[in-house]
């Protein structure tokens, strides 16, 4: 099962939803309760939201201000496996589900904007990869010899949870199966691919999770 690849991120005083370029279903994202939700209500979204390209949901973080949304809103494409596209993120943004820190103290504002800070940092790294159709965390030789229903199983599920970087962050979104379209398995590492006489390389050096 592939991943929502292009995505809108329409965002209200209430609720993020994050719509699908086909338009097929949408995730709502309560930003008071935290609560994620599934609608197939094309008219969900109101004509007042702030509208914007994102390429996919990295996750949820929670900080001392509240839950924060980490969206893809940059990507360079770094080869292809068959058909298959082969992502670098290239841009995040984390999005604050309250809409002011009022409710912090002097030094809780502090520190949380210190732990803010070093979440960017980290984003701001080079290596991280992910393909919305192919699942880069197994080799090929592995694929080759899984079940027909391993292979229509989201790619969250088929990923090796080993090489999948923000799995903690996805929690959200995998609990709930309807979701499984937006949960994004982004690795850490090294791909790299390359065109000998017809033939795509693909070297892959992925960082391994403990």
């Amino acid at each position: 099962m592939s991943i929502h690849e292009s995505l809108r991120l329409c965002t209200t005083s209430e609720v993020f939803y994050v719509v699908p370029a086909d338009g097929s279903e949408i995730l709502e994202v309560d930003r008071t309760s935290g609560e994620l939700r599934l609608t197939r209500n094309v008219n969900a979204v109101p004509p007042s939201a702030a509208v914007r390209q994102i390429y996919g949901l990295i996750g949820i973080i929670r900080l001392i201000a509240g839950p924060y949304l980490i969206v893809i809103t940059g990507r360079e494409r770094v080869g292809s496996i068959g058909e298959h596209g082969v992502w670098r993120v290239t841009d995040t943004d984390i999005i604050a589900f309250a809409r002011s820190v009022r409710h912090l103290s002097e030094v809780q504002n502090r520190h949380n904007d210190m732990y803010l800070s070093m979440v960017r940092t980290v984003f701001q790294t080079v290596g991280f990869y992910w393909s919305a159709t192919y699942d880069v965390t197994h080799t090929l030789q592995r694929l080759q010899n899984t079940t027909p229903e391993f292979k229509f199983l989201p790619l969250h599920e088929r990923a090796d949870q080993r090489f999948v970087w923000n799995r903690h962050l996805l929690q959200d979104i995998v609990s709930q199966p309807e979701l499984s379209r937006f949960a994004l398995p982004v690795m850490h590492g090294c791909i790299l691919c390359r065109i000998y006489w017809n033939w795509c390389i693909c070297i892959l050096t992925l960082v391994f999770l403990d």
